[in-house]
């Protein structure tokens, strides 16, 4: 009322009330609470304790309203991760992650700061939302953070950007804050390349490997990383050396096997389309025939990888990892269907297709 309302324990006691209720009925949704308290009572408890702040000149009530500031930080952060984790709706999960970093500017609180970055990151990044990825990512490094996924993803918008700067100093900051994660030096061998420096990245790739090489199941994983940064560089024979190395640790994986026959498949385009360049139908040269068998060498080399990896996936049995390695599965076929029609084994064709069907009709089903 108009005699209370210029006095700052009156916005105190508005937020706690308002907190107290809203935190029991989420405790207890059929509390007797539940029917007076307004929908928007956190957003309402918030400006009240914004208001005790602005008219409590003396800080007088400064640590109970703190106070309120936190929990409402903590409500907010599982209104965030529930929206990202379960509801998937992460525009909503960014809305709350930001009202934890302002509540938290505040009150000078900054718990839960770093876990609202990471959650809007992550939100934005699969609303492929790329300036508030960059924004709420770059804060988490900030704070130095030691989660690897952060850099990465990071790192690859400022590749795809062709931001050179800002990608080196996203691996200098992943350097020095995971510098015992050979991640990290596999993410600065990706930074060497794109500066052009190829020997300083063979080096760190190197010094990862070296790192885990009596760490199996993690040498396998990193040497198709290894192989995979080869291939960009053009290095197909040292691709192919990596690719073998990780398949005599375990021929069972996907990894390896799909690397492979993709670089097989596509060095079999590559020859394809430079044939078709110097085909000439009055005479056939000798560039042409060389080439012609150099794509049929490649597509050959190519499916036995390929059947391998697809093998790998219709063996799985969790219908978690069947899902999300459908794409992979599809892309496979495609590939491997490609294959058998340029070598004219037709018989073949046939069951690829009856696969891809199936695929097409389960996606066509949802």
């Amino acid at each position: 009322n108009e005699k209370t309302k210029m006095d700052a324990k009156t916005w105190l006691y508005k937020g706690m009330i308002y907190l107290q209720m809203g935190l029991e009925v989420q405790k207890n949704p059929k509390s007797k609470l539940a029917s007076n308290l307004p929908a928007d009572w956190a957003d309402q408890a918030y400006q009240a304790a914004l208001e005790c702040k602005r008219l409590d000149k003396n800080n007088e009530f400064a640590d109970k309203n703190n106070q309120v500031f936190s929990a409402l930080a903590e409500s907010y952060y599982n209104l965030a991760y529930e929206a990202f984790s379960n509801e998937k709706n992460y525009a909503k999960a960014m809305e709350m992650a930001d009202k934890v970093i302002s509540i938290n500017s505040n009150s000078g609180n900054k718990n839960l700061n770093v876990d609202a970055y990471d959650i809007a990151g992550k939100a934005a990044y699969n609303n492929r939302d790329t300036a508030n990825t960059k924004k709420y990512f770059n804060l988490m490094i900030r704070s130095k953070t030691k989660q690897f996924r952060t850099y990465e993803i990071l790192f690859d918008i400022y590749m795809k950007e062709k931001d050179t700067v800002n990608a080196m100093k996203v691996v200098k900051s992943c350097s020095d804050n995971c510098s015992g994660d050979y991640n990290s030096l596999v993410l600065a061998a990706k930074g060497y390349l794109m500066t052009g420096n190829l020997e300083k990245s063979k080096e760190v790739l190197n010094q990862a490997q070296n790192m885990v090489k009596d760490k199996p199941a993690i040498y396998e994983q990193l040497l198709n990383q290894v192989a995979a940064i080869y291939e960009m560089t053009k290095d197909f024979n040292g691709a192919e050396d990596k690719y073998k190395e990780s398949l005599q640790i375990n021929p069972n994986q996907f990894g390896a096997n799909f690397g492979m026959g993709s670089m097989f498949y596509n060095l079999a385009i590559e020859k394809f389309q430079e044939a078709e360049n110097a085909f000439n139908p009055d005479e056939i040269s000798d560039v042409y025939t060389i080439l012609e068998k150099e794509y049929k060498d490649y597509m050959s080399k190519a499916i036995p990888y390929l059947n391998a990896a697809i093998a790998y996936i219709e063996a799985l049995t969790d219908q978690n990892q069947i899902n999300a390695n459908r794409r992979n599965h599809y892309e496979c076929l495609k590939a491997l269907r490609n294959c058998y029609t340029r070598l004219n084994m037709f018989e073949e064709v046939k069951g690829v297709n009856e696969k891809m069907k199936q695929i097409e009709s389960s996606e066509n089903a949802k």
